[in-house]
Formats: structure tokens, C-alpha cells, sequence
């Protein structure tokens, strides 16, 4: 005898209450216009595009906007020649084409950036920015705005160029850095049900300027 309401209960039982990461994906470049970074494979319409960029120049810069896209944090408090740094946010609509490119504004720089890709994705939190200088780069305390919930949590950090020692204690999952040079970008994330998080830090080879930011995303 069916029982009603079992199939779709045990279907959502095996449902990851927790977004999916697809795939990260990064690049840099030194004394450009512009910057093309390529979309991870796999990206569908539907899926939640996080970006994580900054600018290092000897003088004031800043990365422009993307078309359809959302600044969910920014700080362009200069932490030594590491100019600004942004997270953009938007929803795949399956026509992104093949990169996504970045403009540096006020003359040429040494943009970087790593996209992030996730499916099943809600609501997204994040923290101001954190800003300093030194070897340990700390992203911020947050307490998501949609309180306890099932999610996926990143820790996120722009910096001058350094060889990266360490990811953030409990940040197991899916993480990647880009560096070579100016800037360095890593990601880190973990999945986990609390209501405030405090990473630790990131620690890089060099001591030098840092912008870091902590970013919660809610299942579906």
C-alpha cells in the first residue's frame, strides 16, 4: 500500500540541505585595463555567482561594477598599496558566456579575483570588510542575517603579494588561492549549522597590507 507523501519526504531527506559548490575558478594580472577570469565549469541558470576581488596599484584604484551584478561588501580603505576590494553577487541566467571580465578604474592596476559558484543556494550574508596589515589575514565575525540555519560559509581575503602558509582553522571544504604576484586571493569554505562564526586566520608568507571579508550562504 503507498503511503501518501513518502516518496517526496524521503526525497527531500536525501536532499543536501546545504548549497553545493560547483567550482572555483581565479586569475590575476599586473599593470592591466582589465582582467578576464573564466566561469567555473559546470555553471547553470539558477546558480548563485560569488565574487571575490581586489586591486593593488601604487596609486588609488578601483574595480568597476560587472553588468547584472551586486556588491554585496566593498572597502576602499587603502591597506598599503592593496587599493579595494569588493564581493560581488549575482544569479546565473545561463548566458554569462565564457568569463567574466573586470575593469579597473582610475588607470591601470594589478587586479585579481576568484569566482565562486553555488547550487542550491538562498539567501547570502555577509561581514564588512576587515582591513589590516601583517602575516595573519582575519576575516570577520558574522551573524548571518537569517539566523541558524543549514548553510555554507566562506571565508574570503584579498592581499599584496605573499605565499599563503595556511587556510582558516575548520575551513576544510572547497578552497583555492591565486597568487604569483599583486594581488593574492584566496577562498575557504566549510558546512555548517551555527548561528555566528569567527574564521581564523589565513596566514601568508609576507607581512604586507589585507582586506578580508566572511560570507554565509542559506540552503534552499
Amino acid at each position: 500500500m503507498a503511503v501518501p507523501g513518502l516518496k517526496s519526504a524521503v526525497a527531500g531527506a536525501l536532499r543536501s540541505k546545504y548549497p553545493t559548490t560547483i567550482g572555483l575558478s581565479g586569475n590575476r594580472a599586473t599593470n592591466v585595463a582589465s582582467i578576464d577570469v573564466a566561469y567555473p565549469a559546470g555553471l547553470q541558470a539558477g546558480d548563485l555567482i560569488l565574487v571575490i576581488a581586489g586591486v593593488e596599484a601604487g596609486a588609488s584604484r578601483t574595480l568597476n561594477t560587472p553588468s547584472g551584478y551586486a556588491v554585496v561588501a566593498s572597502t576602499t580603505t587603502a591597506a598599503s598599496n592593496l587599493r579595494a576590494s569588493y564581493l560581488f553577487s549575482k544569479t546565473a541566467t545561463g548566458a554569462e558566456g565564457a568569463n567574466l571580465t573586470l575593469t579597473v578604474g582610475g588607470g591601470n592596476g594589478n587586479p585579481g579575483a576568484i569566482i565562486i559558484v553555488l547550487r542550491d543556494a538562498g539567501t547570502v550574508s555577509a561581514s564588512a570588510f576587515a582591513t589590516g596589515t601583517g602575516t595573519g589575514t582575519n576575516p570577520p565575525s558574522l551573524t548571518p542575517s537569517f539566523g541558524t540555519a543549514d548553510a555554507t560559509w566562506f571565508a574570503l581575503m584579498t592581499a599584496q603579494s605573499a605565499t599563503l602558509t595556511s587556510y582558516p582553522t575548520g575551513y576544510d571544504d572547497d578552497h583555492t588561492y591565486i597568487s604569483g604576484g599583486n594581488p593574492c586571493v584566496g577562498a575557504a569554505s566549510k558546512k555548517q549549522k551555527i548561528a555566528t562564526d569567527d574564521p581564523g586566520n589565513f596566514t601568508r608568507g609576507t607581512s604586507n597590507g589585507w582586506h578580508a571579508v566572511t560570507v554565509a550562504i542559506k540552503g534552499l
